[in-house]
């Protein structure tokens, strides 16, 4: 059984509320622990037994971020959808337990409703899980591709 362990969510030089940074962790891990039913899902720091080699490890680094304004939104009228958007661009890096990176890519996501920023979260998160589950998907059938013709 295979485990993917969700390192923090690292900030590189761009100012980010944390309560962003805490939001973006936990809807990342809520959305990999419905997307990766056969994975066990571990949290960075876990000490949980199986926790010490997971086989692969999700990193996210915040790259940008822009704080949208809802006032401005609701008072601009149809403007409104263009300007006052929050926006957050990430990182993305998924790698092996041998260190290969298997994902090394840009996520972006912006949000122009109400609830900025539990919304943004979950769109990156959303977009995250896919991503890994693509892959996941294509190393299971590796994996079965490999073995299928060692039995005699």
């Amino acid at each position: 059984s295979s485990s993917l362990q969700v390192a923090p969510v690292v900030v590189a030089g761009v100012s980010v509320p944390e309560e962003y940074q805490v939001l973006l962790y936990e809807q990342l891990v809520r959305r990999l622990k419905e997307s990766s039913r056969d994975a066990a899902v571990i949290r960075d720091g876990d000490r949980s037994p199986g926790a010490e080699c997971p086989s692969l490890v999700v990193r996210l680094k915040l790259q940008t971020f822009k704080k949208g304004d809802a006032v401005l939104r609701a008072t601009t009228g149809p403007i409104g959808t263009f300007v006052g958007v929050t926006s957050l661009g990430v990182h993305l890096e998924l790698e092996d337990s041998a260190g290969r990176k298997l994902i090394d890519k840009d996520l972006k996501a912006s949000e122009r409703g109400d609830s900025d920023s539990l919304d943004i979260a979950d769109a990156i998160a959303k977009s995250v899980a896919k991503h890994l589950k693509k892959i996941h998907e294509s190393l299971v059938r590796q994996h079965a591709a490999t073995n299928s013709g060692s039995e005699i």
